[in-house]
C-alpha cells in the first residue's frame, strides 16, 4: 500500500507506523545528542557538560508530550461521542463502567499522589531546587507511574493465575492445547 491510501489502512497498521516513526525519531535524536558535542564544557562551571543538542532533545520531549495529551483528549472525546448512551454493554462486558472506572481511578490516583507528594528541596549538581509546585508535580508523576506499573504487573499475574485455574478446572493442564 502507498502512503496516499492511508484512509484504507487498518487501525493496527496506522498505529504501528506511528510507533515506528516515533521510535526512529527518538533513536536518531538520542544518538545525535550523545555523539555531537556531548562533551562540551559548561561555560559557568567546566566540571559539567553542556551538550550541544540539549534544546533539540527538550523540544522533542515537549512535542511528544503535547501530542500525547492532544491524542488522549481527542480519543476520549471521540469515544464518548461515538458510544453515547446506546453502547453501555458490548459482548457482555460493561465497557462504559470500565471506561469511567479507569478515568476516575487515574484521576484519583493522581490526586492522592499529589496530596502525599514530597516538597523537600533537592540538591542536584550543587543547585538547590525548592519550587514546591514543581517538586510536588514531578513527585506526583513519578509515584503515579510506579503505582500504575505495579498495578499492571499485579493484574497480569492475577489474570494469568485465574486463567490457569480455569483451564485446570476444565481439564486442560497446559496452554498449548488452547489453540
Amino acid at each position: 500500500m502507498k502512503i496516499r491510501d492511508i484512509k484504507h489502512w487498518a487501525t493496527e497498521r496506522i498505529s504501528q507506523t506511528i510507533l515506528y516513526a516515533m521510535v526512529g525519531v527518538s533513536i536518531l535524536v538520542f544518538i545525535l545528542f550523545w555523539t555531537i558535542g556531548y562533551n562540551r564544557p559548561y561555560i559557568d562551571d567546566p566540571n559539567f557538560n553542556d551538550p550541544l543538542l540539549t534544546s533539540t532533545l527538550i523540544v522533542l520531549m515537549w512535542i511528544m508530550l503535547i501530542t500525547a495529551l492532544a491524542t488522549t483528549v481527542w480519543s476520549i472525546a471521540s469515544t464518548l461521542k461515538k458510544r453515547g448512551k446506546a453502547q453501555r454493554i458490548e459482548n457482555g462486558i460493561p465497557v462504559k463502567k470500565i471506561s469511567y472506572g479507569v478515568i476516575i481511578g487515574t484521576l484519583a490516583l493522581l490526586t492522592l499522589t499529589n496530596v502525599f507528594a514530597s516538597t523537600k528541596p533537592m540538591h542536584i549538581n550543587g543547585t538547590v531546587y525548592s519550587d514546591t509546585f514543581w517538586l510536588r508535580i514531578s513527585d506526583m508523576f513519578v509515584n503515579t507511574s510506579i503505582a500504575m506499573i505495579i498495578m499492571a504487573g499485579a493484574a497480569v499475574i492475577f489474570c494469568g493465575w485465574r486463567n490457569r485455574k480455569l483451564h485446570r478446572k476444565e481439564g486442560k493442564d497446559d496452554f498449548a492445547t488452547q489453540a
